[in-house]
């Protein structure tokens, strides 16, 4: 069952449909990357990183609806168990 959040997304992919919502992802992402860059060259402050940060958060959620969210969620729990596994390794190099 989906929460109320999941409903929310779900019903803007149904309204302006998956290419739109997709080709956000793209923006917001790139928007995102602007943001931090602006940052690290003190052009903006953190709150606009986190805002952008955000707004990348709610369209990969719905991306996350629309594809497999299950399948997605496993693949994010191996890369966060082979990151673990490089964060303890002492001979690891940066990833």
């Amino acid at each position: 069952m989906l929460n109320y959040k999941q409903e929310i997304l779900r019903s803007a992919t149904a309204k302006w449909g998956t290419d739109f919502q997709r080709e956000m992802v793209i923006e917001e992402m790139a928007e995102l990357t602007q943001a931090i860059l602006h940052f690290k060259r003190g052009r903006c402050g953190l709150q606009e990183v986190m805002e952008e940060l955000a707004d990348v958060i709610v369209v990969t959620n719905q991306m996350r609806l629309d594809l497999d969210i299950n399948y997605i969620d496993t693949i994010v729990s191996s890369k966060i168990t082979r990151l673990q596994r490089r964060v303890t390794d002492d001979n690891a190099n940066r990833p």
